[in-house]
């Protein structure tokens, strides 16, 4: 029994040491901002124009198969 105490102990404190830091999150926070401005967004100056600077109201839903 206390093998196994051990054993799950030190497994738990190996998983634990491979979890995220702040550095790995701010580099996924930059990736997905620059995409979601990249691919959802259209970015123009005049912000009367219609359909700009707005996130995409739109996007596929694999559950209904289109738009």
């Amino acid at each position: 029994m206390k093998k196994i105490f051990i054993t799950l102990f030190a497994v738990f404190i190996a998983v634990s040491l491979f979890g995220q830091n702040q550095i790995m999150n701010l580099e996924k926070y930059w990736k997905y901002r620059q995409e979601l401005r990249d691919k959802f967004i259209v970015i123009s100056s005049d912000v009367e124009e219609p359909g700009v600077n707005i996130p995409a109201a739109e996007t596929p839903n694999p559950l209904k198969g289109a738009y």
